[in-house]
């Protein structure tokens, strides 16, 4: 009677737990609240796992379903972002900079990917006989897996848009552009995307195009196309092209707007409040014309204790606002670059990082908690640079570009049904004659 209830053998259906089911439930419950992309080949793989499994010791089981996870995670995750998994795989090398523990998803699929190789090892090494049993049930339940892939999986947007950037749109591309030697900023927010309903770009917006604004500033607005993350958005501004950080790891000279402004007798500044290790930025920054970089590090070494963020851990974004500030106001006679980079707003967010100006548990004003909490540290932001614009202390006149680098990333269907997909925002400040200090 051992292994029997009733008649009834129940280790025939190891093989479909330990081969389909474990493999293939966390996405069937990631389906009902994210766009996750087709994976039947993985849905085969594991089965094509399960087959020489019988035949095969417990840490070979181990090994290849190890692999197969692997794989698995990495098509997941480029999904989620909206990445080509190539630049995923790269991206893996700065892990240890990061905190997933900080994050209840990162938890839950690590420790999905944990079971999916730890079961079926274990399974083989008690009940490896009894596995034959039970194979034909495992084709069955495989193929109504794939059959529901197919159904309810969303294919992604693989098509690169044709290239537009908010500083070409804006006329401000070429340093010629800047009249009268302004210095220029440009503000590249993070996960900052187009809002689907107006009323809630106001509510971003509104200080920006404020009375006090719009007397010292001519105020432009438009949408960008966006692909790829965030170091693409930088190329994709500084730079007017779509590529990646590593295209700018070589030793080759690029005609980026740094660059640019830099042989024109400027001072190019590069903020951003988390390490410059992350994406080599301390190595290609310089490349396409940073003269001056200010990271986590430097922070850190100027006295800055905060911390804000959950995977990406740092210094904090009011930091960086207060170092662009002190750029753009202390005296000289060159005037100045700043690329001013955020990170607060990376998803996921630490809730506490935005200052609190509206009641998000009760969803207001924007019908969701998150969306919420995402637009308080934006707002954080956008009166920053609504301080930075109003100083009279500006040592010349400031030209300002505010821009979103892509819409948030690895969140729910719920949270991307409040954006435009494919575009991010932009606003433009120019300066009218006269607004700066003697």
């Amino acid at each position: 009677m051992t292994g029997q209830t009733s008649g009834v053998d129940w280790t025939a259906g190891l093989h479909t737990l330990a081969f389909v089911i474990v493999p293939n439930l966390p996405y069937v419950l990631l389906m009902t609240e994210y766009e996750v992309r087709p994976r039947t080949p993985l849905i085969l793989l594991y089965w094509c796992a399960g087959v020489v499994a019988p035949k095969s010791p417990a840490w070979v089981v181990a090994c290849a379903m190890g692999l197969v996870v692997s794989l698995d995670l990495v098509w997941l995750v480029s999904g989620l972002v909206s990445l080509h998994p190539a630049w995923v795989l790269e991206a893996l090398r700065y892990a240890p900079l990061m905190y997933p523990s900080a994050a209840w998803l990162y938890l839950a699929l690590g420790a999905a990917a944990s079971a999916t190789v730890i079961v079926p090892a274990y399974l083989i090494h008690r009940h490896k006989v009894r596995f034959f049993r039970g194979r034909l049930l495992a084709v069955g339940v495989m193929m109504a897996a794939i059959a529901a892939d197919l159904f309810l999986t969303t294919n992604p947007r693989t098509e690169t848009p044709a290239f537009a950037s908010a500083i070409r749109q804006a006329g401000i591309e070429h340093n010629g552009q800047i009249q009268g030697n302004n210095s220029l900023l440009i503000v590249m927010v993070e996960s900052l995307g187009v809002f689907a309903e107006h009323d809630h770009n106001e509510l971003l917006f509104a200080g920006l195009r404020s009375e006090g604004i719009t007397t010292r500033y001519r105020v432009r607005e438009g949408h960008s196309p966006y692909t790829g993350a965030t170091t693409g958005a930088t190329s994709r501004e500084l730079c007017g092209r779509w590529a990646g950080y590593v295209d700018y790891l070589s030793g080759h000279e690029f005609d980026c707007l740094p660059a640019r402004l830099a042989a024109e007798g400027y001072a190019t500044h590069a903020v951003h409040a988390y390490t410059g290790h992350m994406f080599h930025r301390f190595d290609w920054y310089p490349k396409i014309g940073f003269q001056h970089l200010v990271f986590e590090e430097q922070m850190r070494a100027r006295g800055e204790n905060r911390s804000c963020g959950t995977v990406f851990r740092s210094a904090c974004d009011r930091a960086g606002a207060d170092i662009v500030h002190e750029l753009l106001t202390k005296s000289g006679d060159q005037p100045r670059f700043v690329y001013w980079l955020t990170v607060d707003s990376h998803m996921p967010i630490e809730p506490t990082d935005g200052q609190q100006r509206w009641d998000c548990v009760s969803r207001n004003p924007f019908g969701n908690e998150t969306i919420c909490l995402i637009a308080q540290i934006w707002k954080d932001v956008f009166e920053a640079v609504e301080r930075i614009a109003m100083d009279p202390e500006l040592a010349a006149p400031t030209t300002i570009m505010v821009v979103g680098d892509h819409p948030p990333g690895f969140v729910s269907r719920t949270v991307q049904a409040y954006f435009v997909p494919g575009l991010v925002p932009w606003i433009a400040l120019e300066p009218r004659i006269g607004q700066h200090k003697d």
